[in-house]
């Protein structure tokens, strides 16, 4: 029969062997790393074709690389298309080490004109803070999030808006 101590130290590894796997980020995990990298080969492709065979997502996603600023210190990581309810949004996902503050600085001073505006401004929770941008007929959308130091962390949303 066990002794309370050992029955004490199995049950302390245990619950160290649980934190540790907790906190592990999956997609760095070997197997699912390459599921992963797959599923963003696919999703990146996906989105490639959509925007060759659209006008529309073409001029989308030149207003979007083109005349978006990028803060400095980011660097992209893939591009999605989502759709939905007829929106077309064409999101950017991007790693940098520039804080929050000082992104939300940057975006405020390059798009100061009469034609953008702020149209929302929050720490949505304490992992999670967004800025969106209203103007000339496009919505900005850009969040950043805690995340590993490789991972990605900032996400830039990109739309036109529907003009009646």
């Amino acid at each position: 029969m066990m002794s309370k101590a050992r029955s004490l130290m199995i049950g302390i590894v245990f619950l160290q062997m649980l934190v540790v796997s907790a906190c592990v980020n999956p997609n760095k995990l070997p197997g699912i790393r390459e599921i992963a990298e797959k599923e963003d080969a696919r999703a990146n492709q996906q989105t490639d074709e959509a925007i060759k065979a659209s006008p529309a997502l073409q001029e989308l996603d030149a207003f979007c690389t083109n005349q978006v600023p990028l803060a400095l210190g980011f660097v992209r990581r893939n591009r999605r298309l989502i759709q939905s309810a007829g929106w077309q949004t064409l999101s950017y996902s991007y790693q940098s080490n520039t804080s929050f503050e000082s992104v939300k600085q940057e975006y405020k001073k390059q798009l100061a004109s009469p034609d953008w505006r702020v149209t929302v401004e929050e720490k949505v929770n304490p992992e999670e803070s967004r800025i969106e941008f209203a103007g000339n007929n496009y919505s900005i959308k850009i969040y950043h999030f805690h995340s590993g130091e490789d991972d990605i962390n900032y996400k830039i949303f990109c739309e036109r808006l529907k003009v009646k």
